[in-house]
């Protein structure tokens, strides 16, 4: 199944037509093309030109993504064949699917994109594509201890999220599962890969090493 080989941890997305997963450092564009080349109803690879906004848009052809903006930290769609890949290196990535209505989606959450709930825009999206039951897994990121910023950066944060912290620090992925859960997703339904990217040099981590790398997470809805 794709993403169970080194690079990539799957996620259970509990259907058998949606496959998804986070990738480490190991998880390179090249691998995960081989990957998906794999999968019967691949048709495209969907990048974003990340730029840690709320956006999302909405895929309803292949054919159509060539023609639309690509600024944006999310996207979504309920059409086959269609990977739609994040990358990371200390942000969240995070995937959402609903398995019975076949609607996915995939989203870039920083510390700007948290803030500005990228995670509740999303859902909007898909539920304005028909999905109902919506689950969501959170991959692996900069962890609450490991993320320190000034005392401006993080009043803005607090004073906007309404969720406390512990000055200097923010937990995005604390915010992230609250902003999911005031959402209307169901607790059970939000999956945690709790990997601190900081920490665990399986990743890269643009707060440790300045690194311009990053790593891929995908999810895909096909037919094999």
């Amino acid at each position: 199944m794709i993403g169970e080989e080194i690079g990539f941890q799957p996620v259970n997305t509990g259907s058998k037509y949606i496959i998804a997963s986070f990738g480490d450092r190991l998880g390179t564009k090249e691998k995960l093309v081989q990957n998906l080349s794999r999968w019967g109803q691949f048709n495209i690879l969907a990048e974003l030109r990340q730029v840690h906004s709320c956006n999302v848009i909405t895929i309803n052809t292949p054919e159509e993504f060539g023609f639309l903006s690509k600024e944006a930290d999310a996207y979504v769609t309920a059409q086959s064949g269609i990977a739609l890949a994040i990358r990371t290196a200390d942000c969240y990535p995070l995937l959402f699917w609903d398995p019975l209505e076949k609607v996915i989606g995939a989203a870039h959450s920083g510390r700007e994109g948290t803030r500005l709930n990228i995670g509740e825009a999303t859902i909007q999206a898909m539920q304005a594509l028909g999905a109902k039951d919506i689950q969501a897994a959170i991959g692996p990121g900069i962890s609450g201890e490991k993320y320190q910023v000034d005392e401006h950066i993080w009043q803005k944060f607090v004073d906007s999220t309404g969720i406390a912290q512990n000055f200097p620090f923010l937990d995005l992925r604390k915010v992230i599962n609250a902003q999911l859960i005031n959402s209307g997703i169901k607790k059970e339904h939000i999956f945690h890969q709790e990997i601190c990217t900081f920490s665990d040099h399986n990743y890269y981590s643009y707060r440790r090493d300045q690194t311009s790398e990053r790593q891929y997470s995908f999810i895909i809805f096909g037919v094999h």
